[in-house]
């Protein structure tokens, strides 16, 4: 089996860039949101009903993957998080994971402005949950438990999905080392350094890239952007998303800064 990169990311954190990067790999084939190769994120529910489901999904991705002319693989969308990698350790497929991190607020104000995980600014309803296909979302099967009454708004909603996906993260950055994956924490800030990058290729024995050439990203255009609460307001409602999960975990991320 040809080395596969998976990533672990909230989205809204730079899995574009990311992707943008890891084309200028010599041999290295991959995917972002790619629509002529669906994400797992089409089968992710189902997966958490029936995971024969999502291991055949992976079971054919890693078909469509040996097919391809590359020495490499590369998949820098968000579904790899949400199951995706389990499937691929059973099939024997021991991928490199890259967990990539941005602020937690600036993540979820991006999914606030941009509506992408619940659709009324006072979240009416967890059944109005939007993006529930790429999202899991509170109270689902293997998500970060929270207290959901009172009922949250719209905003703490998307900073959960980054409480969720961080928990994820931190999970993978535990057990994956363990079980023979190499895994490698990043930012958009590391990314853009060529030799912090290029030490990430190191570590996964692909070959480096060129510096002398800076990546080009599409910025996001679709749809009218929300108006975002003042911060003070945000801070309030980030701390009550803290209060709501559980007390290690929201210790573990007061810890390293969230809430402030």
């Amino acid at each position: 089996m040809k080395p596969v990169v998976l990533t672990v990311s909230p989205g809204r954190s730079g899995t574009q860039l990311l992707h943008s990067l890891l084309m200028r790999v010599k041999d290295m084939d991959g995917d972002h949101e790619d629509e002529r190769y669906p994400s797992f994120a089409s089968v992710r529910r189902k997966n958490l009903i029936d995971p024969s489901v999502g291991r055949e999904y992976v079971k054919d991705t890693i078909e469509m993957i040996e097919n391809l002319p590359g020495k490499y693989y590369s998949l820098t969308d968000l579904s790899s998080s949400y199951g995706a990698i389990e499937h691929y350790l059973d099939l024997g497929v021991k991928p490199n994971v890259i967990v990539l991190r941005r602020d937690p607020r600036l993540v979820a104000k991006s999914y606030f402005s941009l509506d992408f995980i619940s659709r009324a600014p006072s979240a009416e309803s967890w059944v109005d949950w939007k993006a529930n296909d790429w999202y899991p979302f509170p109270g689902e099967q293997g998500s970060l438990p929270i207290i959901t009454e009172p009922r949250l708004h719209s905003y703490q909603n998307c900073y959960w999905v980054c409480c969720d996906n961080e928990w994820r993260a931190q999970r993978y950055l535990n057990q994956l080392p363990n079980l023979g994956c190499r895994v490698w924490e990043t930012s958009i800030e590391d990314m853009i350094d060529t030799d912090k990058f290029n030490s990430m290729l190191e570590y996964f024995e692909l070959p480096r890239i060129d510096s002398s050439e800076s990546p080009v990203v599409d910025k996001y255009t679709g749809g009218k952007l929300r108006e975002v609460p003042p911060r003070d307001f945000l801070h309030k409602l980030e701390l009550d998303v803290l209060n709501r999960i559980p007390t290690d975990f929201k210790n573990n991320l007061l810890e390293r800064g969230w809430g402030n």
